[in-house]
């Protein structure tokens, strides 16, 4: 199964947004994540998750994949946040 850092960076990686306005928009700094793309840090706290995937507008179907990747990382039960 795929990494949550595995997912982020591609998905970071095709958006049409930098990387930087990704984290603007996700009302987090650039090298935090670049270090969450890069697995440097931990999954986020879900506040964080939702903010991240709405600023990379995942679709209903990659938010339940991010969200399951990023509760298994953190060894917490998947939540539904769409």
């Amino acid at each position: 199964m795929e990494k949550f850092c595995t997912f982020l960076n591609r998905k970071c990686k095709t958006n049409v947004n930098s990387i930087r306005k990704i984290a603007n928009l996700s009302k987090i700094t650039h090298p935090y994540l670049l270090d969450l793309m890069n697995g440097r840090k931990n999954p986020p706290d879900i506040k964080t998750q939702i903010n991240i995937a709405n600023a990379l507008e995942l679709s209903s179907k990659e938010k339940v994949i991010f969200f399951d990747l990023a509760a298994k990382e953190r060894r917490r039960i998947a939540g539904r946040y769409l």
